[in-house]
């Protein structure tokens, strides 16, 4: 064999054994970074990552959503805590091990919500804006119990409703200054204080929503109203000359009244049952 043909084949086997060692030393390196090895990446591109323990659960995840991201933080024993974002900013949230109880940070298209749920998923309290300015709120644990203050276009209102979601307690603005209203259980006995466009009005109405008695103001002064549980009932006023009493019947009519006339005298007018005029005096 010539000498160059010898060192043509010398070289060639000094060239695979060069790649043997090369490939052998790339295969080393692969399966020293599967296992547990720090690892250095210039940029990682993915929808979301989830950072496990060395049983293979979740403890971090960073995710892409359609609002923007987010990161969850989730607690050994099952509490998690949670950064993201919402179609009006962001979102800040911890909740507790059994997933019910917890408080959270949101923006709202108003401004922001914070809100704190009881650890058994039924109490709440929030504190936010609406379209009217702010708004605190809570919430008895059967869900109807409640307690609330807030703004409206008016002013502000704050408002108590009993734990069966019946009994109601009101303070509030109106157009003419303000007013207080209470309502029992049954939706219908009640009380109210407030303004009107002459003054004020205070009222009492029956628990059957029937019965009522009232004390007012109006364009000439004050007025006095009571009304039967039954119907039936009367009035006091002041006309323009002077006073007025109206008795009405159960059927809510007019069958007496008695009035200063603008002559400075009184007179006296009776009615039927249906509202006739039967006589005068004088």
């Amino acid at each position: 064999m010539r000498v160059k043909q010898k060192l043509m084949y010398m070289t060639l086997g000094g060239v695979l054994v060069l790649a043997g060692y090369i490939l052998a030393s790339f295969a080393n390196d692969s399966v020293a970074q599967s296992g547990v090895q720090d690892v250095t990446f210039g940029k990682i591109t993915c929808s979301s990552l989830d950072v496990v323990d060395k049983d293979g659960k979740v403890g971090v995840r960073l995710y892409k959503n359609w609002d923007g991201g987010g990161v969850i933080a989730y607690g050994n024993d099952g509490g998690r805590a949670e950064l993201s974002n919402n179609e009006n900013g962001g979102v800040v949230g911890a909740f507790g091990k059994d997933g019910k109880g917890g408080i959270e940070l949101r923006n709202n298209e108003y401004g922001g919500v914070v809100t704190a749920v009881g650890k058994d998923g039924k109490g709440e309290a929030q504190l936010g804006n609406d379209e009217h300015g702010g708004v605190v709120g809570a919430f008895g644990k059967d869900g109807k119990g409640q307690a609330q203050l807030s703004n409206t276009e008016l002013g502000g209102v704050v408002t108590a409703v009993g734990k069966d979601g019946k009994g109601e307690a009101q303070l509030s603005n109106n157009e003419y200054g303000g007013g207080v209203a209470a309502f029992g259980k049954d939706g219908k006995a009640g009380s109210l204080l407030g303004n009107n466009e002459n003054g004020g009005i205070v009222g009492a109405f029956g628990k059957d929503g029937k019965g009522m008695v009232a004390l007012g103001n109006d364009e000439n002064g004050g007025r006095v109203s009571a009304i039967g549980k039954d119907d039936g009932g009367f009035t006091l006023s002041i006309n323009r000359y002077g006073g007025e009493m109206v008795l009405l019947n159960k059927s809510l009519k007019n069958v007496l009244q008695a009035s200063v006339g603008d002559t400075g005298g009184g007179g006296i007018q009776t009615k039927d049952k249906h509202g006739n005029r039967t006589g005068n005096l004088p």
